[in-house]
């Protein structure tokens, strides 16, 4: 699961990007707000949870479920926001292997590649997942 901090450094990586003041302006929140989301002192609104999606064009679903597991405390309620990502995972896993395996574009499957059929549907190459 990913934290907050993580997907300000994937925002970072994907827009060429290296200040935290940067992503600030992208996401329309002020500096303090941004630090106080980094370091888990408020909580990411909704609304700044769907533009870090846009701007890292995944589906928000990711977004939500990784940030609510983290906050939430009941270990039922965490279990559930866990699978809703792993599921999204796996589907957004299963949709980019088909696309490459419609693409046309040979993959040498010992490479380990998104067109190794052999590979775990949530392929961490493809869902760019950080484990906790």
């Amino acid at each position: 699961m990913k934290t907050f901090a993580d997907y300000v450094e994937q925002i970072k990586e994907k827009h060429g990007v290296t200040s935290t003041y940067a992503v600030a302006k992208m996401l329309g929140v002020s500096q303090g707000n941004m630090s106080n989301m980094i370091h888990e002192r408020s909580n990411v609104p909704n609304l700044i949870r769907c533009r870090v999606a846009d701007l890292l064009e995944i589906d928000p679903t990711e977004v939500i479920a990784s940030l609510e597991w983290q906050r939430e405390d009941k270990e039922e309620v965490r279990d559930y926001w866990k699978s809703v990502f792993f599921r999204h995972c796996r589907a957004a896993s299963m949709a980019g292997l088909v696309a490459a395996m419609l693409s046309g574009v040979p993959v040498d499957a010992k490479a380990g590649g998104v067109g190794d059929i052999t590979n775990s549907l949530h392929n961490p190459r493809l869902c760019e997942l950080v484990y906790p």
